[in-house]
C-alpha cells in the first residue's frame, strides 16, 4: 500500500504523531510525505524525526523541488502547492 501526506513546517509536531499512528495501526506501507515548503525548509530534520517511527514501514521525503515545473509554473509555485 501506498500512503501520501502533503505537510508543511507548521505541522510538523502533528506529522509526528502520523507517523507514529501509522507504525501503530497500519499494515506496513510505504509513506510518500510531500512537505509544501519553498523557504526555511531542513529535511535533515525532519528524516531524522520520522525515521524512528518507520522501523517496518518505508518513507520518502518529497519537497516542491521534487516535481518539475517550467519557468512559467514556477511564478504560480504557491498555486501549485495548494493543487497537491
Amino acid at each position: 500500500m501506498d500512503l501520501v501526506t502533503v505537510t508543511c513546517n507548521r505541522d510538523f509536531q502533528h506529522m509526528l504523531l502520523q507517523a507514529e499512528s501509522i507504525q501503530k495501526f497500519l499494515e506496513p506501507c510505504h509513506h510518500w510525505i510531500v512537505i509544501n515548503e519553498y523557504e526555511d525548509l531542513d529535511t535533515d530534520k525532519w528524516q531524522n524525526a520520522l525515521s524512528k517511527f518507520y522501523t517496518t514501514h518505508t518513507f520518502k521525503i518529497l519537497t516542491p523541488d521534487d516535481f518539475s515545473m517550467d519557468a512559467t509554473a514556477y511564478r504560480y509555485r504557491k498555486w501549485y502547492g495548494q493543487q497537491y
